[in-house]
């Protein structure tokens, strides 16, 4: 099983690289807004005094220094002078895993609409998870869903999940199913990475549709709600409120999901990078 393999230092490495990359995203949106000249952000994340920070805030000094490489991969496409190339390296490994998430986890917060009785449309935000499963393999797009499981959590806790009046058993429930199962099952979409255009297609939507299974099953069997869902239509039926409810905002997750990796996938460069990659990641294992 994939799970069973996952390594606890990469996850932890691809973490901290996450949350190093939305925390450099923030500082550039706000350098962008006061009009600032972007170039400084160089100088500012070499300096220790950052790095000592961001040590503090993660826990871990190679996952900063990580998170550090992370913003010259992104904003100069470049390495630090006198370091090896990271291609097909553990570490770009984990620097795309970083971008996937941190791309990801900024995504889930537009939210195209938000429905009136619970549940909202993000652009996207399963998108690079998935890509990053099909690119890497399971055991790598696994790691990453989880990760970006864990920052749907806190996103969850901002929401006010712990004011939701569910018992400690229930609440623990709630975490695993709607969180922790439902966003880490996307690591699932490279199941069929051998398979060309349609498998990468057929396992994002299927992966989707997983993570639309846990918040079912979580309607049914934690919040076994039931009433009125939109004007002029109610059911007392636990099972058919989370079907419809849980329904109407994954499945247009899904077809926007699927639309958005169709046209992706139609891409050439795209297909050349994800056909080579997936070989190189098979020779590595």
């Amino acid at each position: 099983m994939a799970f069973g393999k996952l390594h606890i230092n990469f996850a932890l490495n691809l973490l901290a690289c996450a949350i190093g990359a939305v925390i450099y995203y923030i500082v550039l949106q706000i350098v962008w807004h006061l009009g600032l000249n972007t170039n400084d952000l160089n100088f500012v994340f070499k300096q220790k005094t950052a790095y000592e920070l961001g040590v503090r805030f993660v826990g871990s000094e190679m996952c900063i220094r990580n998170s550090c490489l992370l913003v010259h991969f992104v904003s100069q496409n470049t390495y630090p002078k006198g370091k090896r190339k990271m291609k097909n390296s553990k570490v770009q490994v984990l620097v795309e895993g970083a971008v996937m998430v941190a791309l990801a986890a900024v995504l889930s917060f537009i939210r195209v609409y938000r429905l009136p009785w619970g549940g909202s449309i993000t652009l996207l935000s399963m998108l690079p998870i998935a890509v990053y499963s099909i690119k890497r393999g399971l055991k790598a797009g696994f790691a990453a869903s989880f990760v970006f499981s864990l920052f749907q959590l806190f996103q969850g806790i901002t929401d006010g999940l712990f004011g939701w009046g569910l018992t400690p058993v229930m609440l623990i429930a709630c975490i695993l199913l709607d969180y922790v199962l439902a966003y880490t099952s996307l690591g699932i979409a490279g199941i069929f990475r051998n398979k060309g255009a349609a498998g990468w297609l057929g396992g994002t939507i299927l992966a989707v549709f997983i993570r639309f299974l846990f918040h079912f099953l979580s309607g049914v069997v934690i919040w076994h709600s039931y009433g009125e869902l939109w004007n002029g239509f109610s059911t007392d039926n636990t099972v058919l409120y989370s079907l419809l409810y849980n329904g109407s905002y994954m499945l247009p997750e899904m077809i926007f999901t699927g639309i958005g990796a169709y046209v992706l996938f139609k891409v050439p460069q795209t297909r050349k990078l994800l056909k080579g990659d997936i070989a190189e990641t098979e020779k590595a294992e």
